[in-house]
């Protein structure tokens, strides 16, 4: 049973990221490529109307008509045709971000306001209808080879306008994306303003009490650039959308290893483990009512990772923060009777409490033992496999023998006094079933 555990962790950590997909890739590089040649037409077209004639050094006639009547109903009608389309676009345009707005987040609206593509779009229309027109205005009696060559430039210009629409189109539904605005969000985080924002939430916090330890719920809203992110994330799971609440997880971990290697990060370790397990809580408890399992077990992989990074750096009340969040998974799961969601939990937290053992973290050791022992208890009375559980354990007792069986003899003399008989009796079962316990001298 706990190499099914481990597949499902396996299977869950080497999942493919969407952000890596080639076809995704090839089509932006061709956007970007558009947006050059789009750049260029514009500069030409500017230049031509200030009396700068770029439009003779091609060699390109796509208007062959010698009357002027003509001339002018090609400008004009193809003038009235892009004013129309632009029209529609935009329109358009606004209403997609102001549903993905109302789905999502609020800051979708802001994130767009600094797209590129929508305003050299709306440039390319502008100057391109400015461009018809002003030619318009110039149409004398007769036909000559400089209008010619502008009428020519004017249908190039127009119709680089409406192909514009079938790259802008997709960068659009790209944009939008929920994924993709989600790492748009976490790409905006100012990650140095962050930490000074959470070191001020403290500083004003024990002006009031010298004692006070941050809490993440104190610091202001507005400052806490994380929610947007994790209110996509619960949207997602609300969703079942695998995918996006997936890619959240994941971002809000890689944010975290990026601020956490940072120097300014230094001295403030244990107060970004606590701001980010409390999100990650929230995300975890969000899945676990709506019973999506799956998304349950990537925070604890998330939080897996985060706990033996900093535990391996020997930083014990830090990594003390990252396996209590996991302890709490593990009892909410438990209580909603999500199997695979407690086992695979269980099991990051195991991992956790081996570094943490033979980092020689002491408080993170001793807490790691009480939960893994209650979480015995729990299995028992359950009938869930303890293999996950005895192979954690005994990993432990392999590095650190002397701090495990004292912390497990803590452990129970602490729960005889708060559980009932049978539950105690539950416990003995488990500890019966420690084979380091049990070896005859």
């Amino acid at each position: 049973m706990g190499d099914d555990f481990k597949k499902i962790k396996d299977k869950i950590k080497g999942a493919a990221d969407t952000n890596k997909n080639p076809k995704v890739f090839v089509c932006k590089v061709l956007v970007k490529a558009f947006l050059i040649i789009a750049f260029i037409c514009i500069a030409i077209a500017i230049l031509d109307l200030n009396g700068i004639n770029f439009t003779q050094c091609f060699d390109f006639d796509f208007f062959t008509g010698e009357s002027v009547d003509s001339a002018r109903y090609l400008l004009s009608a193809i003038a009235q045709a892009q004013a129309a389309v632009i029209a529609l676009v935009v329109t358009l345009t606004l209403i997609a971000v102001q549903l993905a707005s109302q789905t999502y987040s609020p800051r979708v609206m802001d994130l767009f306001k600094k797209h590129l593509f929508f305003w050299l779009l709306l440039l390319l229309y502008i100057v391109s209808i400015l461009y018809d027109v002003i030619v318009l205005g110039t149409v004398d009696k007769e036909m000559n080879y400089l209008l010619g060559h502008r009428i020519s430039f004017a249908i190039l210009l127009a119709g680089l306008a409406f192909f514009a629409l079938f790259p802008y189109t997709f960068d659009v539904i790209n944009h939008l994306k929920p994924e993709n605005v989600i790492r748009k969000m976490i790409e905006k985080i100012n990650r140095k303003e962050f930490v000074d924002k959470i070191n001020k939430t403290v500083e004003e916090k024990r002006e009031e009490n010298k004692e006070y330890k941050y809490d993440p719920r104190d610091l202001k809203e507005d400052d806490d650039k994380i929610i947007p992110v994790v209110d996509i994330i619960k949207r997602a799971i609300k969703e079942d959308d695998l995918t996006t609440s997936r890619v959240g997880i994941r971002e809000l971990e890689n944010l975290f290893e990026e601020i956490f290697s940072l120097e300014y990060s230094k001295g403030n370790e244990a107060k970004l483990v606590r701001h980010f397990c409390y999100h990650f809580e929230k995300i975890a408890d969000r899945a676990a009512f709506r019973e999506d399992e799956d998304s349950v077990a990537e925070v604890c992989y998330a939080l897996e990772k985060i706990g033996k990074m900093i535990g391996n750096k020997g930083l014990d009340n830090a990594t003390k923060h990252a396996l209590e969040s996991l302890g709490k998974i593990v009892l909410d799961a438990g209580e909603r009777k999500l199997f695979y969601a407690t086992n695979i939990s269980v099991d990051s937290l195991g991992e956790i409490s081996v570094v943490a053992t033979e980092k020689e973290l002491k408080e993170t050791t001793i807490r790691s033992i009480m939960y893994l022992c209650t979480f015995g208890k729990m299995f028992i009375e359950k009938k869930y496999s303890l293999d996950n559980l005895i192979k954690n354990l005994s990993e432990m007792y392999e590095k650190s023998p002397k701090l495990v069986g004292s912390g497990i003899n803590m452990c129970y003399e602490q729960l005889k006094e708060k559980i009932s008989e049978s539950e105690l009796k539950s416990f003995q079962q488990f500890k019966n079933q420690l084979p380091f316990l049990n070896k005859k001298p």
